[in-house]
């Protein structure tokens, strides 16, 4: 058989990382293939449910000291233990990602009774056995289950992973951190020590934790900031001074700004926005619970993103929406606007000016998500003309029914009469009034493009036009609408 050099494997293999039926048909080849496989194999083997086979080997594995100290409790983790033989591999040393709340899931399951103490032993001798065997864990996830808010605050407060023999090896080249707020800071600050390259971190039930304040404070290469906003505490105003300023010592480096799910609203400072001339990711969704919406969206209008690249808002002004795209310099290639406020009556002015900003502004745009009514119609046909990169589109009715009558029929005769030539996927919200004569002088008239990719709500009724017009090569996919957010530019 000829053999294939190792990096050239390990391209081929890293490109089958999500794929693990055939990366493990891949280590059954011969022993290079093996090789090259299973550290791939074994980076983050507690993404699934659960795992039998590392839970074997976790039994299998712990040091002589580790199960002499439980024995010792009367704590017997290798009675049923079904690996009998020595592993082949060293396979916890390939683990790159460690999640809390899976460890406290296999601590549960090597303990048989149902003594605090004894689950206690067997998750600290885990932690010691994972912080010595992986010598450089790049993604750490220590947020809070709401099942076991409290016991996993606990355990995270008694466990200082940090303090562990070998952290520091550990945890060094962290470079993802998902956490939540309202832990202990003594954690935030340990690993502030330790870990001052992280480049994504995601915060849940946020507020203004010293700790976490002073972990981000510390990064030298921080790229991406997420987070949501707190379940259990309403915010004050000014609730994330802290938080606020130590993203504007990461200004420089930021890329990605996201925050979603503001249940009793966004503390941040309005002119922190101001500070983050590199963004090339902004999300920011329901800011009508933000204490400052006034002031965060007249900072938001005068605010250059220069180098911005995608954008999702909801429930901002046209206004501002509109300031912010044309201070873009033409990068925008994703955006997706979500329940726009604007005046309740019939004047299209707006709206025709929020398309207008969109087709002078962003020649390289790909995605885009926006509402239309039929009296726009011919301003949005001027989009599709110089949007000439349009791939994706995704059409919401105007969620205001007095101001649209809901008939699809125009916007299809304009999509098959106008779009780009790349422009193959479609998605439909709220409530257009489809009709099979509609659909079917689409289709017809799509006939000779590129086929296409249709999403929207309530196929079922459709399942013959589909059917046919699949069949013929018009439609290569059709399906019901599921996420309207997160996932809108997914096809």
């Amino acid at each position: 058989m000829l053999k294939i050099d190792n990096d050239i494997l390990l391209i081929i293999f890293d490109e089958l990382k999500n794929d693990h039926g055939t990366l493990f048909s891949c280590a059954l080849v011969n022993r290079q293939w093996c090789k090259m496989a299973i550290p791939i194999l074994w980076k983050d083997p507690m993404k699934k449910k659960l795992n039998k086979q590392l839970l074997d080997i976790i039994k299998h594995s712990l040091s002589y000291k580790s199960k002499k100290l439980l024995l010792s409790q009367g704590i017997d983790i290798t009675s049923n233990l079904q690996l009998r033989k020595k592993p082949l591999f060293d396979y916890v040393k390939y683990c790159k990602y460690l999640r809390f709340n899976k460890i406290n899931e296999y601590a549960m399951l090597m303990s048989k009774s149902v003594k605090e103490n004894d689950y206690y032993l067997i998750k600290q001798e885990i932690f010691k056995f994972y912080i010595s065997k992986c010598s450089s864990i790049k993604f750490m996830d220590i947020k809070l289950t709401e099942r076991y808010y409290q016991s996993s605050h606990d355990d995270l407060t008694k466990y200082q992973l940090y303090k562990f023999p070998g952290a520091m090896n550990c945890f060094s080249e962290l470079t993802e951190f998902h956490c939540d707020s309202n832990i202990d800071p003594s954690i935030f600050y340990g690993f502030a020590k330790i870990c001052k390259f992280i480049q994504k971190i995601y915060v849940y039930q946020l507020y203004d934790n010293p700790g976490l304040i002073e972990l981000i404070k510390v990064q030298k290469n921080l790229k991406k900031f997420k987070y949501t906003a707190s379940k259990f505490i309403k915010h004050k105003i000014n609730e994330f001074v802290g938080i606020g300023k130590a993203l504007e010592k990461n200004s420089e480096t930021l890329l990605h700004f996201k925050a979603v799910e503001d249940l009793y609203g966004n503390g941040f400072i309005p002119k922190i926005f101001s500070k983050f001339k590199n963004l090339e990711k902004l999300i920011l969704f329901r800011l009508c619970y933000c204490f400052y919406q006034y002031e965060l969206e007249e900072q938001l209008s005068i605010t250059s993103f220069p180098k911005l690249k995608v954008l999702h808002i909801q429930d901002a002004s046209i206004y501002t929406v509109k300031k912010i795209i044309e201070k873009t310099e033409g990068n925008l290639i994703k955006i997706a606007i979500y329940d726009v406020e604007y005046n309740k009556d019939y004047d299209n002015k707006p709206f025709q000016e929020l398309i207008q900003s969109i087709y002078k502004n962003c020649p390289n745009l790909r995605f885009l998500r926006l509402e239309i009514k039929d009296e726009i119609l011919e301003e949005f046909e001027k989009l599709l003309i110089k949007c000439k990169q349009l791939e994706g589109l995704v059409v919401e009715s105007c969620r205001w029914k007095m101001y649209n009558n809901y008939n699809i029929k125009n916007l299809l005769l304009l999509l098959a009469k106008s779009s780009p030539n790349n422009l193959i996927k479609f998605k439909f919200y709220h409530n257009w009034d489809f009709d099979q004569i509609s659909l079917n002088l689409f289709f017809e008239s799509w006939k000779g493009r590129k086929s296409l990719r249709f999403h929207m709500i309530g196929t079922e009724k459709f399942i013959s036009i589909f059917e046919k017009y699949k069949n013929e090569g018009v439609v290569e996919r059709y399906e019901d609408i599921e996420d309207i957010y997160f996932k809108c530019f997914e096809w």
